[in-house]
C-alpha cells in the first residue's frame, strides 16, 4: 500500500518501527476536501521524486558531503540539477510529515493583487510547507497556457534554503514538476531576460503564501469534516469518519470600496469617472514587541474599488 515512503525513514529499533509505521498509516490514509487533488493520488505520482531523493542521498553519502541525516538544508551542495532539487524538497517534506494545507480560493485574487518588494526573509513558520492547490487554480491565477508543460497545479512544496535569502518552490500538477529558486532580495523584475508572465505571477503567489501562514495567523484555520467510508463483511453500513482539514484563506473576505458619484455639477464637471479597479496590497515592516524593537511583517490588504 505505501512500501515507497519507508525509504524516506531509517528505522533503528522496533519501537520506531512501530511510531514509524503508524506515522505512515496516518499520512497516507488522509482525506483532501472536495475540489483538492486526492491525497493518495499524490503520494503515489510523486514516486519518481521519492526515488529521485534516494538517488541524491546516496550520492551525497558516497561522496562525504554530509554524514549525519540528510535533511534539505544540509543536502543541497555542489552542482544545482532542478529534477535533483525538486526531489530533493518533495521528498524531504514527506519524511517530515508535513502537514497539507489547503489553500481557498477566497484568498488567492487578493494575493496576485499584492505587491512585493526586495525584503528580508521572514521568520518562517514551518521548516517545510506543503500547499495543496483549487481545482479551478490556474484560472484563478490567468496562467497563460505552455505548449509543452501542464500549469494547472494542485499543489506546491515549499522550503527555505541555508543561505536564508532563497526558498525553494516545487509545482505540482498531473504531469509536471516545475521547480524554481525566488530570492526574497532580488525578486523577479523587468530585466530578467529568462522569466515571463508565469514566473512573475508564481513567485508573487509562493512568497504571498509563506507570509501570509507565518504573519497573519487569522486566516490560518482548522475544521473537522466528515467523511463517509464503507466498513467491511456482509450487510457492513457506511460508517462516518472525522479527519482534520487545515485552510489557509477560508475565512478570508475581500475588502471593496464603492465610489458613489454626486449629481453636483462643481464636483463633476469634467463627467470623469473611475472605472472598477484594484488598490493594490502590499506587506510592510512594522515595529512589535517590548519596546518595539522587534520587526514584523504587516500585511495592507489590497481593496477593490467599484464605482457605482
Amino acid at each position: 500500500m505505501f512500501p515507497e515512503f519507508l525509504k524516506l525513514f531509517n528505522l533503528k529499533d522496533k519501537e520506531d518501527f512501530t511510531k514509524t509505521m503508524d506515522l505512515i498509516k496516518d499520512y497516507w490514509s488522509y482525506k483532501t476536501p472536495l475540489d483538492y487533488v486526492k491525497w493518495s493520488h499524490l503520494l503515489t505520482r510523486l514516486k519518481p521524486a521519492i526515488e529521485s531523493w534516494e538517488e541524491t542521498v546516496k550520492k551525497a553519502f558516497e561522496n562525504q558531503t554530509i554524514s549525519v541525516e540528510p535533511t534539505f538544508k544540509s543536502i543541497y551542495v555542489g552542482e544545482s540539477v532542478k529534477e535533483e532539487d525538486a526531489g530533493l524538497l518533495i521528498g524531504e517534506t514527506f519524511r517530515h510529515f508535513t502537514p497539507p494545507i489547503c489553500v481557498h480560493a477566497n484568498i488567492i485574487p487578493a494575493f496576485l493583487q499584492t505587491d512585493l518588494k526586495p525584503m528580508d526573509p521572514p521568520e518562517y513558520a514551518l521548516p517545510l510547507f506543503l500547499f495543496l492547490l483549487p481545482k479551478n487554480f490556474k484560472t484563478l491565477c490567468d496562467l497563460p497556457e505552455h505548449k509543452f508543460y501542464n500549469l494547472d497545479f494542485q499543489a506546491v512544496f515549499i522550503g527555505p534554503f541555508p543561505t536564508g535569502n532563497c526558498m525553494g518552490v516545487a509545482y505540482v500538477s498531473k504531469t509536471t514538476v516545475c521547480y524554481g529558486v525566488y530570492d526574497w532580495k532580488d525578486p523577479f523584475n523587468n530585466q530578467d531576460k529568462n522569466a515571463d508572465e508565469r514566473d512573475f505571477v508564481l513567485e508573487k503567489f509562493a512568497k504571498n503564501l509563506i507570509l501570509a501562514f507565518s504573519y497573519e495567523s487569522k486566516y490560518f484555520t482548522e475544521e473537522s469534516v466528515k467523511s463517509t467510508t464503507r466498513a467491511k463483511g456482509f450487510g457492513a453500513e457506511d460508517v462516518l469518519k472525522s479527519f482534520q482539514v487545515r485552510w489557509l484563506g477560508k475565512n478570508y473576505t475581500q475588502q471593496k470600496q464603492r465610489i458613489i458619484y454626486s449629481n453636483n455639477k462643481d464636483i463633476c464637471e469634467d463627467n470623469r469617472s473611475v472605472r472598477s479597479h484594484w488598490r493594490r496590497g502590499h506587506w510592510h515592516t512594522v515595529c512589535c514587541g517590548a519596546k518595539r524593537k522587534q520587526r514584523r511583517q504587516q500585511w495592507f490588504k489590497p481593496v477593490f474599488v467599484n464605482p457605482v
